[in-house]
């Protein structure tokens, strides 16, 4: 009987425990964030050319650590394209057109991660090729 009641603790224990992180986000730092659904027409585009962007292998990624601001620039046949994510923004400059995107937080927070973990994939790279 003792056994069961040990059990039955430790179980609960290990439930509380996976509750408490679930809720309070504790974890690995490099999870994926879902995109957002309830986008607007301009901030779905915003986020795909952000995205792709990001991805792109020719693409140029700086990261400012003073105003945690992103900046991303691809040079293209049909000339460059600069975007600069910002807080609560993201500006997509290209050679003819400027456009300033206001975007919520959590479409934020899922373009920063896409940022953040393709500048962790290129620096881990780098690392690997200069050892």
């Amino acid at each position: 009987m003792e056994l069961t009641t040990k059990y039955k603790f430790k179980r609960r224990l290990k439930w509380v425990y996976v509750k408490f992180r679930r809720i309070f986000k504790i974890g690995n730092k490099n999870e994926k964030t879902k995109r957002p659904k309830n986008l607007n027409e301009s901030q779905n585009m915003a986020v795909d050319i952000t995205v792709k962007t990001i991805l792109n292998p020719n693409s140029v990624l700086n990261y400012d650590p003073e105003t945690h601001e992103c900046y991303i620039q691809h040079d293209s046949i049909g000339g460059d394209l600069y975007i600069f994510i910002e807080a609560r923004n993201i500006k997509i400059i290209n050679t003819v057109f400027g456009y300033d995107i206001p975007i919520s937080i959590p479409v934020e927070n899922y373009v920063t991660s896409v940022f953040k973990r393709e500048v962790t994939k290129r620096r881990l790279k780098f690392k690997k090729g200069s050892c």
